[in-house]
């Protein structure tokens, strides 16, 4: 506590000789630098807690004013946390097993009486394969982030290794390829424990996660990490401005306008398909390069589908994937303990360049260091810098100013 506050009087210093002044200012000095340094490492790390949802479904669970709709959109937000790599694994389960004892209750609540119109949501161990229901089997496999890296698709040698992979679980090409809901019964209904069978032998990791699902009525019916990955791309859609996009996604939160929140998961899967073409791009052409103390990366100006990297969670994902694919491909473990800094265009204007930060693949924990250090970095360079979205290591920073941002953020991690 002494540390970080403390009373000074200076009338006191009336009293005292030169040198006891000058000690005292001294002291203060000191005192205030060690202060500094001590809340810049109190700060030095950005994480995230709860998802804002979970608390405003508790505090209207204490009120007795739940409803199954707000237990549903408190998932969605917990959901989103996770998919987007803002909270570790673990601490994911033991959130999911809290919502999971409210949604038992509300199934013990629920009667034959019901409104089969009305919110119902359930709980089980779900492929964690972003979309596959929405989607092929083959193209969610494809597309995503961690089977991609895996198998290093952007290689004809990985495309044939999934191939092989789906031979050995037994699902024809055929049915892979076509709508999930179409595929064979049988099928359906085997996969899941077909492909747990095997994840072993493919080195494949988390293939399974709590997953919540919400119906309402008899064709509405979509995983929350599905509805989440749809919400963030309507969100952020390209098309939109800022204001629509938002109240698009307020809307789309609703049961009675599905409709809308199918669009944005075809916009999920769109995006996607864009991070893992991306990604295939910085492989081929070697764009990941080793910056010293992190890897850096752009998206080219003009590229295909570059405006949907053009905001913060589209480019974080691209990010996180192609730093996977980048220690994949490469024998040297040294890359595993590296950052890697990603930057883009900036949607909204051109001018400014969306930079973003993310730790490497060894940290267990998601805690990013990047926040404060983007912001050390305009601060030794006085670069056009701003700080305006609710995740620190995600910033804007003057195109013609980026060269020197850098320079300084290297310098800064050395």
């Amino acid at each position: 506590y002494e540390d970080l506050f403390r009373e000074d009087d200076d009338d006191d210093e009336d009293e005292m000789t030169i040198e006891e002044v000058a000690d005292r200012r001294r002291e203060r000095r000191e005192w205030e630098e060690r202060r500094k340094q001590l809340l810049f490492e109190y700060t030095e790390f950005s994480y995230h807690g709860k998802s804002t949802a979970v608390t405003m479904f508790e505090m209207s669970f204490q009120m007795t004013r739940h409803t199954p709709e707000i237990l549903w959109w408190a998932i969605v937000g917990q959901s989103e946390l996770y998919i987007s790599g803002k909270i570790e694994h673990n601490r994911y389960v033991l959130e999911a097993g809290d919502l999971q004892a409210h949604v038992s209750r509300q199934i013990r609540q629920r009667t034959a009486a019901l409104d089969p119109l009305a919110v119902q949501i359930s709980f089980d161990q779900e492929l964690n394969l972003p979309l596959y229901t929405q989607w092929s089997l083959m193209e969610s496999l494809r597309n995503t982030p961690n089977i991609f890296c895996k198998f290093k698709l952007w290689t004809q040698k990985g495309y044939r290794k999934l191939q092989e992979f789906l031979a050995e679980l037994g699902l024809p090409l055929l049915q892979c390829k076509q709508q999930y809901a179409s595929m064979d019964i049988n099928l359906r209904n085997n996969v899941k424990e077909w492909m747990c069978d095997m994840a072993e032998k493919y080195g494949l990791e988390n293939l399974l996660f709590a997953c919540f699902t919400g119906r309402c009525g008899y064709r509405d019916h979509f995983f929350a990490s599905d509805a989440a990955y749809g919400l963030m791309a309507i969100l952020e859609s390209p098309v939109g401005d800022v204001t629509t996009n938002f109240f698009n996604t307020l809307d789309a939160l609703s049961w009675s306008n599905t409709e809308l929140l199918r669009n944005g998961i075809q916009l999920a899967k769109e995006r996607l398909i864009a991070t893992t073409q991306q990604v295939h791009s910085f492989m081929d052409l070697g764009s990941i390069i080793c910056a010293g103390p992190f890897l850096y990366g752009t998206v080219q100006e003009g590229a295909q589908h570059s405006k949907l990297f053009g905001w913060p969670s589209g480019l974080f994902q691209l990010a996180r994937c192609a730093l996977q694919a980048y220690v994949a491909n490469t024998k040297s473990r040294r890359f595993a303990i590296l950052p890697l800094v990603l930057a883009s265009d900036y949607s909204s204007d051109p001018s400014y360049t969306l930079v973003v930060g993310i730790p490497p693949l060894s940290e267990d924990s998601p805690k990013n260091f990047f926040g404060r250090a983007f912001e050390r970095a305009s601060t030794m360079t006085h670069c056009t810098y701003q700080a305006d979205f609710f995740c620190s290591p995600a910033v804007l920073v003057y195109k013609q100013d980026r060269g020197k941002f850098l320079d300084a953020l290297v310098s800064l991690l050395v």
